[in-house]
């Protein structure tokens, strides 16, 4: 399953250009975003954004530090969010926690999981191998390089900006992550 992972679109027109191309080039199954969607509330670019998803059989996201108010009250109770929730999507389950992470996925098994939030993840929490340990960890907000790293139990999957036409390629199956620009 190939999967196309953008972060930090905060509102600009540019962006859903970029998508677009993405998706005509790499022809993803699915998409996951991992939040700054908007920028100061303006849900006016979620819908023309939620316009292009109708195109796409599955997205999964999560709102950033910049989705505030309206938009993050819009982004998260679309049926695209999986804030404090997971989603079967293939036999591949997939969490999400919106920023701020302040409340945990309460009794979820995070075990096997791609679990994605916008705040990048607790070293720490990477660094030993815990029995509800996602198999990966999807994160942006950074807005830099993308890079994977393989810890003891988790993959850590940082995404670039997706203003700079930025993206990740993800095909879990085959544990191949490419990071491309367009």
């Amino acid at each position: 399953m190939k999967i196309v992972i953008v972060s930090d679109l905060h509102a600009q027109l540019r962006t859903i250009e970029y998508l677009r191309e993405i998706i005509d080039l790499e022809k993803p199954e699915a998409l996951i975003v991992s939040g700054d969607i908007t920028s100061s509330g303006e849900v006016n670019f979620a819908e023309q954004l939620f316009e292009l998803f109708k195109n796409l059989e599955a997205v999964f996201l999560v709102c950033g530090n910049a989705d505030l108010g309206e938009a993050k009250d819009f982004l998260e109770t679309s049926e695209y969010s999986i804030d404090k929730k997971c989603k079967i999507y293939k036999k591949i389950k997939i969490c999400g926690l919106s920023y701020p992470e302040e409340t945990p996925l309460v009794g979820e098994d995070l075990g096997g999981s791609i679990f994605v939030t916008h705040r990048p993840p607790v070293k720490a929490l990477l660094g030993a191998k815990y029995p509800n340990s996602p198999k990966y960890h999807i994160s942006g907000h950074l807005h830099t390089v993308g890079f994977a790293k393989k810890h003891k139990a988790t993959t850590q999957i940082q995404v670039p900006t997706l203003q700079d036409g930025k993206y990740a390629l993800f095909v879990p199956e085959k544990d191949l992550i490419q990071f491309r620009s367009i």
